[in-house]
């Protein structure tokens, strides 16, 4: 594995490198947070170099509305954690729950963003609920894997 690239693209066709990461072999967990979105939708992909070849992952579309642009990613997730980002907002709390209703995290320390553990969760629906310094809710739904 010699590198992972970054990239972005506003149309799905023409794409930009964003970042370069050489991995790290003690790792398996990477993030990246794109300050600079200039659209309401954008699209990601991660291309891995390795010696011979080069994959590239499944493009991921994320759609940001004008004034609560909340991304909550990977969904669906089977990894070990859920990330929830403000883009430039504060969240005042964060909290999820799962299809019966049960609270499944909660976070009431306000910030732009959050990482939430959740390798010890059941497969299944969940529902996020973010609430922002003016008091209005972003509720989204994903699917832990």
């Amino acid at each position: 594995l010699k590198t992972f690239i970054i990239e972005r693209s506003i149309d799905g066709n023409i794409w930009e490198t964003i970042q370069i990461v050489t991995p790290n072999l003690q790792s398996i967990e990477y993030s990246y947070t794109d300050k600079n979105v200039t659209s309401n939708i954008i699209y990601y992909r991660i291309k891995t170099i390795l010696s011979q070849y080069q994959m590239v992952t499944p493009v991921k579309k994320i759609i940001f509305n004008d004034n609560n642009s909340i991304a909550i990613y990977p969904n669906p997730n089977g990894g070990e954690h859920l990330y929830v980002e403000g883009y430039g907002q504060m969240i005042n709390s964060i909290e999820v729950y799962n299809i019966t209703g049960m609270v499944m995290h909660k976070n009431i320390s306000p910030t732009s963003h959050y990482r939430i553990p959740i390798q010890s969760w059941s497969s299944g629906l969940y529902t996020v609920v973010c609430i922002l310094p003016n008091g209005s809710r972003t509720v989204r739904q994903i699917i832990i894997e």
